[in-house]
């Protein structure tokens, strides 16, 4: 894992020194963050996983809204701010 956030292209020495900002990098890292992607294809997929979230039969309300928050997250993050 540190070796995939330092060979980020956003990666520098504050992050080193400030544990809050290394948290958000994991964090980033770990909402299916690839410098690699198609911009738009980001976008889209995170678009569509947001719609397309729906309750699963067994799962309970607050699975969902778990799940929902999640991908609500991934898509803010992507867009770069609230719609």
């Amino acid at each position: 894992m540190a070796q995939k956030i330092q060979a980020r292209k956003f990666f520098c020495d504050s992050i080193k020194g400030d544990p809050i900002e290394l948290l958000k990098a994991i964090h980033e890292h770990c909402l299916n963050y690839q410098e690699t992607k198609y911009d738009m294809g980001v976008l889209t997929e995170s678009m569509r996983t947001l719609c397309l979230t729906n309750q699963k039969e067994h799962a309970s309300l607050v699975d969902f809204t778990k799940r929902f928050k999640v991908a609500s997250d991934i898509f803010t993050s992507h867009i770069g701010g609230p719609i």
